[in-house]
């Protein structure tokens, strides 16, 4: 297993992504590359009301007719969408609330949610209130 690294690169493309997810008022409350599990992978993971609301797979085709009318090459990338109820994502917020200086940062290895998380970082983790839309 070949444990992934997320570079400046990676980080500016999560940030277009959501630009592009911003304009469209896709509501992203909580944003993160998060590499967790065995494989090792990053993910863009992407927690909506949509998920809650709609479903899985309802929310991830909004998602899927959202990004196509971009010319951002997005198509392979790991984009994961994911309950804003997940424990994970409440972790993410729980961090976020109490050590603020997180947003915009690498973290390290560490229990989160649950789930052992080898590296993340935190582009949003807005609380539950601003979670309406």
């Amino acid at each position: 297993m070949v444990k992934e690294t997320l570079v400046g690169i990676g980080v500016e493309w999560g940030s277009q992504i959501l630009g592009l997810l911003d304009a469209a008022k896709f509501p992203i409350p909580v944003a993160a590359w998060v590499s967790a599990g065995d494989d090792g992978r990053l993910r863009l993971l992407l927690a909506t009301l949509l998920y809650d609301r709609l479903g899985p797979a309802k929310a991830y085709l909004k998602l899927v007719n959202t990004l196509s009318s971009s010319d951002l090459d997005w198509s392979d990338s790991p984009l994961q969408l994911q309950s804003t109820r997940s424990p994970l994502v409440r972790e993410l917020r729980k961090a976020a609330k109490r050590f603020p200086e997180v947003v915009g940062r690498h973290l390290g290895s560490r229990m989160l949610g649950g789930a052992w998380v080898e590296e993340a970082y935190i582009y949003r983790a807005e609380q539950a209130s601003r979670d309406r839309g």
